[in-house]
């Protein structure tokens, strides 16, 4: 994944939005990851399409994707609940994406976590199978 454009708020920005812009490749993924204090906000802007993996804080699962054929404006946009888990890929066959994270208010760092794939289980364990393809370690 590589970063096109980071515009990410000071630690005490909190009450700004913040967002960056990144490239995700078909060998590469977002790894499992929440942010705790603000909603994240996730559009596609070129390429895609792209799988968003989401479990949510009561533990149910979720799939949306994401595609700039899904409305007429040329992008696809969805909104995720701070804390719920959220990872991301390319679906299969898939080339490339150009998305765009965005969260209102933005984030602190350190209200972002990475939690390790055993962690994780241990909480959802029904969800074994993507936690594992989308959780490094």
């Amino acid at each position: 994944m590589s970063r096109e454009d980071a515009t990410a708020p000071s630690p005490a920005a909190t009450d700004h939005a913040g967002g960056d812009t990144f490239t995700l490749g078909a060998s590469e993924a977002v790894a499992f990851h929440r942010v705790l204090g603000s909603d994240e906000t996730w559009t596609v802007v070129a390429g895609g399409p792209l799988e968003l993996h989401l479990i949510h804080a009561d533990g149910s699962y979720e799939l949306r994707v994401l595609s700039i054929e899904r409305d007429r404006a040329g992008m696809s946009t969805t909104t995720i609940e701070a804390g719920s888990l959220r990872a991301a890929r390319l679906v299969p066959g898939g080339r490339r994406a150009m998305f765009r994270r965005a969260a209102a208010p933005g984030h602190r760092i350190g209200e972002r976590e990475v939690p390790e794939a055993t962690e994780i289980l241990r909480r959802h364990p029904l969800h074994r199978a993507i936690i594992l393809d989308l959780t490094p370690g």
